[in-house]
């Protein structure tokens, strides 16, 4: 089969998810050691958008996906689908930013922690007083799709008047760590206190 953009995310059961591209839009495979086990595809109608995945403690996946705006190439959609198990839909979660519109291709692999509640993150630009700035942004989800809270990176200590773009991110124990690029490519690491994260 002709597949693209494959990314693929094991259990800890040794249950491996695998989804890409194929005609267009977007399908996902589960297999264990003892072959396959189920496949589900998309409608034909439904953007690829390179899918991303990652296992969760439940022995289900999520599966996160960027495909442009409708109108507007440049404006992407971020969307996060549950997937449990048996490969059903739980929930779809759309990344949404405070203000303004997510810079396209911004969007971070997202991170789960040891409870199952996930971490996205990505760039959105928005107005400001020299005209349009970016800046990192998080969103923390409890396993239910349910958004916790969402953290707006700060500029750069104030060396950076355009804000901060997000180019990394890594989970601890009640810690969400940052790595952010500024003017002139600098670049500074960042850990933000997060009490309901459990690295």
């Amino acid at each position: 089969e002709d597949w693209s953009d494959v990314s693929a995310a094991a259990t800890r059961d040794g249950v491996v998810f695998v989804a890409g591209c194929r005609d267009g839009s977007w399908r996902v495979e589960v297999r264990t050691r003892s072959g396959g086990e189920w496949s589900r595809a998309a409608p034909a109608e439904e953007p690829c958008g390179s899918p991303e995945l990652t296992a969760t403690p439940d022995g289900g996946a999520v599966i996160k996906r960027t495909v442009p705006a409708s109108g507007d190439p440049l404006d992407g959609i971020t969307t996060l689908t549950k997937l449990d198990p048996t490969g059903l839909e739980v929930w779809t979660h759309t990344l949404s930013p405070p203000t303004g519109q997510l810079v396209p291709d911004s969007s971070r692999p997202v991170r789960g922690d040891r409870a199952g509640r996930l971490v996205l993150a990505a760039t959105y630009s928005h107005a400001c007083s020299v005209g349009v700035c970016r800046r990192g942004m998080v969103e923390i989800l409890d396993p239910d799709g349910t958004r916790l809270q969402t953290l707006v990176a700060p500029s750069l200590r104030g060396r950076s008047p355009h804000g901060t773009t997000l180019t990394d991110l890594a989970i601890g124990p009640e810690r969400v760590y940052l790595i952010l690029k500024g003017a002139r490519d600098r670049q500074s690491a960042l850990a933000l206190d997060v009490p309901s994260v459990d690295g």
